[in-house]
């Protein structure tokens, strides 16, 4: 049996009507969730000293800054990003989850 195309449209439509389009600078949920986990293990590293030398705001600035440069992002994408998912706490928690 041969699916109906007209049915076939009408899913692709409802697909791509229920997605929500983010603001311009923000970054996807799967994008944000992968920066994250770089960005709180920075977080870390720089809690313990890890840079020797540096003072600890020094070393958190240094180390947020290697996160941003890996992933290709500015800080002010990632706090743009973090405003508008903290305005919208279930798809923040998605990502946390």
């Amino acid at each position: 049996m041969k699916p109906n195309p007209l049915i076939l449209l009408l899913a692709l439509m409802l697909l791509v009507a229920c997605q929500v389009e983010l603001p311009k600078g923000v970054l996807s949920e799967r994008r944000l969730e992968r920066v994250l986990y770089d960005y709180h293990k920075a977080q870390g590293l720089a809690d313990v000293g890890v840079l020797e030398g540096k003072s600890g705001d020094a070393q958190r600035y240094e180390l947020q800054e290697a996160v941003f440069r890996k992933h290709n992002i500015t800080r002010a994408q990632f706090d743009s990003s973090m405003n508008y998912y903290c305005s919208n706490l279930e798809r923040l928690n998605r990502i946390y989850k």
